[in-house]
């Protein structure tokens, strides 16, 4: 399983590791993850994988539960899923520039 700081997209990301946790655990689903957003339809997860929805933040929590993310790979993931979600180019540039600045230690 490739870590997650190799991805540019939080879709790939999540379908890779579904994948990955589907082949450990028989019972990781799109449907056991939809019943965790207390979604009936199985297809709820699918259509984020297919990017027909966007993740919230408490989406973004639940997956990071779920897929068991490190803090510091939650925070990555949730900057991919900001930056990869948002349609505006001033916006990208604002989460790729305070992300950087962030890991780096600076201020915002």
């Amino acid at each position: 399983m490739k870590s997650v700081f190799l991805y540019d997209s939080h879709i790939e990301f999540l379908s890779d590791r579904y994948n990955y946790f589907k082949s450990i655990y028989p019972y990781f689903s799109h449907r056991f993850i939809s019943n965790k957003w207390g979604k009936k339809s199985s297809s709820f997860f699918y259509h984020i994988l297919k990017g027909d929805i966007k993740i919230s933040d408490e989406m973004i929590d639940t997956l990071c539960l779920l897929f068991k993310l490190e803090p510091v790979e939650a925070r990555f993931f949730t900057f991919l899923v900001y930056y990869n979600q948002s349609d505006s180019v001033h916006i990208k540039s604002y989460y790729l520039e305070n992300e950087l600045k962030q890991m780096r230690g600076e201020k915002a």
